[in-house]
């Protein structure tokens, strides 16, 4: 019901709105060409409901790695084929993001740069995790005595789990 008022309130602000417009272009009109000159006429016109079920499809299938062209959007969706923009396939995270600002605030910081510096942070932290293991088994003279060891070593690696739970 709340949406039926709301389309009936709709179309009475639209009807106002375009009795308005064409009563002055009928002056502006009249005034400029004359009385046997008709005027231009104010409409609003009904957009086309987008069907949901190929625009679902279409995004299962864009999620999939397919890409539309502008001739395909256009005749499915009724888009003015000027105002599409298709993207190349090849594009990627890093090279569409690299000169963009990471944040709105004073940062110069570019995602790009952000990415690299996690990286750099988290195989740090690995690099080192990795190497607590590596002591282990240098230390142990056989495979049983590593493998008690390395088991024993995990259940210590507190500091660099929370290390790597702590990079943003």
């Amino acid at each position: 019901m709340h949406y039926q008022v709301k389309a009936d309130i709709t179309k009475s602000d639209q009807r106002l709105v375009a009795q308005a417009f064409n009563k002055l272009f009928s002056l502006v009109t009249l005034f400029n060409f004359g009385s046997n000159v008709p005027p231009p006429r104010f409409i609003f016109e009904q957009m086309e409901e987008l069907h949901k079920d190929r625009a679902e499809r279409d995004k299962i299938l864009y999620d999939m790695g397919a890409r539309f062209n502008a001739d395909y959007l256009s005749a499915h969706y009724q888009i003015d084929p000027s105002h599409i923009e298709v993207q190349s396939s090849s594009s990627t995270f890093s090279q569409t993001g690299a000169s963009q600002q990471f944040s709105r605030r004073d940062n110069s910081e570019t995602v790009e740069d952000f990415t690299s510096r996690l990286e750099k942070q988290g195989q740090d932290t690995i690099d080192s995790f990795i190497d607590d293991f590596q002591r282990e088994i240098d230390k142990s003279k056989s495979f049983e005595v590593a493998s008690k060891r390395v088991l024993n070593r995990h259940k210590r690696q507190f500091k660099h789990r929370s290390k790597l739970a702590q990079i943003p």
